[in-house]
């Protein structure tokens, strides 16, 4: 789902003829699709900056857990895993950029995480803090969907090149195939409990 080019016109028609020209050719890469597969000694590699590839590890302590197990009148314990979610809301994704007077890129979306997409997209750009803007248009629904920064950054790159303010509205399958979708995760827990409902652990 990630975009590899930005193909903008001056009508939707003149855009997919554009579009049918550009022809992509992939390296196939060895790949992973199982994180238990991801964390073995030998797995492909996904980014260099996670060699083992594990992101991300927060370990969170609180009180004594062994304790607590022992306290127990029951202990459970098990492997649970949920399945990747489309947010699914109405509103595809959908914008507008423009460079202002003052040279600051501006960007009208309906994202969640206005402050954080401003940040990333000045890193993106290589412009200072000050000369990037977003607005935030109301949400038509997201759920946690709108939190990621998809397709403002081609938008303000656009609107750049162009010196034209830019449009870009998503299909609903654009917004399928593009947006961000809630992880699948496999979790094990292991909870104490009394008779009572009291969680111990």
């Amino acid at each position: 789902g990630e975009a590899v080019a930005a193909v903008a016109a001056e009508d939707l028609v003149t855009a997919r003829k554009a579009l049918s020209k550009i022809n992509v050719v992939y390296e196939e890469l060895p790949g992973v699709y199982d994180p238990e597969d991801a964390m073995k000694a030998g797995a492909a590699v996904v980014h260099d900056y996670a060699p083992n590839n594990v992101v991300k590890h927060i370990p969170v302590r609180k009180g004594d857990v062994e304790a607590g197990f022992a306290n127990a009148d029951l202990i459970l314990e098990d492997d649970f895993s949920t399945q990747q979610v489309e947010h699914a809301y109405l509103e595809p994704e959908a914008g507008i950029a423009y460079v202002d007077a003052d040279d600051v890129v501006v960007v009208i979306s309906p994202s969640q995480n206005i402050t954080h997409h401003r940040h990333m997209l000045s890193d993106i750009l290589g412009l200072p803090i000050n000369k990037v803007r977003f607005i935030m248009s109301p949400v038509g629904g997201g759920f946690g969907g709108k939190e990621d920064m998809i397709y403002q950054g081609m938008l303000a790159v656009v609107a750049m090149k162009t010196h034209r303010p830019v449009q870009l509205n998503f299909t609903r399958e654009e917004s399928l195939i593009a947006s961000a979708k809630r992880h699948p995760s496999r979790v094990h827990y292991k909870m104490g409990v009394k008779w009572n409902g009291e969680i111990t652990a």
